[in-house]
């Protein structure tokens, strides 16, 4: 239940920000209007699923996800949107996580320098210091944590210091993903022998995307349709192990 209510309420609050930035940007109404009706989508999705399935305390997340992956960590959230903080804040409390706030980027430079957090969640649009030269700063300033962007913009490359961007709305499934995914040493690269021509590029593209989100149990869907056999078993195996950036190096060939 609690996840439901997480994804519908981040959702909901989503939509307010949208209508905000609307009226701050108005010449960008088709790109807030397609993000408002796809937020809403999400709603309506999550509350059939809501109805249509008996929940128990046990299955509150997809169980293939590792909950304790966070937990006992250091977690400071930036954002400067009082109900934002505190979705995030009940995300990581229920992953039994040891969790601050602030609300501008001058503010989590001082918290930083006395909680030492393992991960920064933080907003990019943020009055005064935005998150772009927040974590400027803080790599600067020596920190050598994990920076998660939580946005609803896309990612600026030529700028980025971040470690994962998650766009918003935001799912706490996604968020435990993505923390998993974090937390695989990067040190070996996967080896493919696997020919993964067979797939469409569309379902490639659709997969890669679903994984760069942090969306678990969307990818699971994706790879259950596909017919038994090897491409399946590895693309399952993997999955299993959150080790999402393997999928996406072997899908990405050839993609664009």
């Amino acid at each position: 239940m609690k996840y439901y209510l997480h994804s519908i309420i981040n959702s909901l609050h989503q939509i307010t920000s949208y209508a905000a930035l609307l009226r701050k940007y108005p010449d960008k109404i088709d790109e807030y209007t397609h993000l408002i009706e796809h937020t809403a989508f999400s709603i309506d999705t999550n509350l059939q699923e809501l109805f249509q399935t008996n929940h128990t305390p046990s299955d509150e997340y997809p169980k293939s996800l590792n909950t304790n992956v966070a937990s006992g960590k250091r977690v400071l959230i930036v954002d400067d949107m009082s109900e934002n903080r505190e979705i995030l804040s009940d995300i990581f409390q229920t992953l039994h996580c040891d969790v601050r706030s602030a609300s501008g980027g001058l503010e989590a430079l001082q918290i930083v320098g006395s909680f030492a957090p393992d991960m920064v969640c933080m907003d990019i649009l943020m009055p005064g210091m935005d998150g772009y030269a927040t974590a400027a700063e803080l790599r600067k300033a020596g920190y050598e944590g994990t920076l998660i962007a939580i946005s609803a913009l896309k990612e600026d490359l030529s700028k980025s210091v971040f470690d994962a961007w998650l766009f918003k709305p935001f799912t706490a499934e996604q968020i435990i993903s993505l923390l998993a995914s974090q937390s695989i040493s990067r040190g070996d690269i996967t080896e493919v022998s696997l020919d993964f021509s067979p797939l469409s590029v569309a379902f490639r593209k659709e997969l890669c995307s679903a994984l760069e989100h942090g969306a678990l149990s969307q990818s699971e869907k994706l790879v259950e349709m596909l017919e038994a056999g090897e491409i399946k078993t590895w693309l399952l195996e993997r999955l299993d192990l959150m080790d999402f950036d393997a999928i996406i190096n072997a899908l990405s060939v050839d993609v664009d």
